[in-house]
């Protein structure tokens, strides 16, 4: 596995999936790998909450398999779509369908009132 690792870039993660569920005949053959990626999320005002005890605002480094999008990042932290109202990459408002980067800075908005 070392010499199959030489050459990638650094930063890039891999994690292996075991085939538990294969048929017989593939278990042992192959083992499948995803690339993953970090970005570094701040969730704002009620949507700490899902980032457990930490403060709106607060980074939190996470790991998603890469090619991921904002709506998969919103998925894997159990944010209610309903409870998404605006999101940022690097600064720029952006869609749910926008894909991530390794290290890009994702900041997620709730609708909020007021006046």
């Amino acid at each position: 596995m070392d010499t199959f690792m030489r050459g990638l870039p650094v930063g890039t993660g891999y994690h292996s999936l075991s085939l538990s569920s294969a048929p017989a005949w593939l278990t042992g053959v192959f083992t499948i790998t995803i690339k993953v990626m970090k970005i570094k999320l701040k969730l704002f005002a009620t949507l700490s909450k899902y980032l457990g005890d930490q403060l709106a605002g607060t980074q939190a480094e996470i790991e998603l398999p890469q090619g991921s999008t904002l709506a998969d990042l919103a998925e894997l932290v159990k944010l209610p779509p309903d409870e998404v109202k605006i999101c940022f990459v690097n600064g720029i408002i952006c869609g749910l369908e926008k894909e991530l980067h390794h290290g890009d800075e994702v900041g997620i908005f709730p609708p909020i009132g007021g006046g």
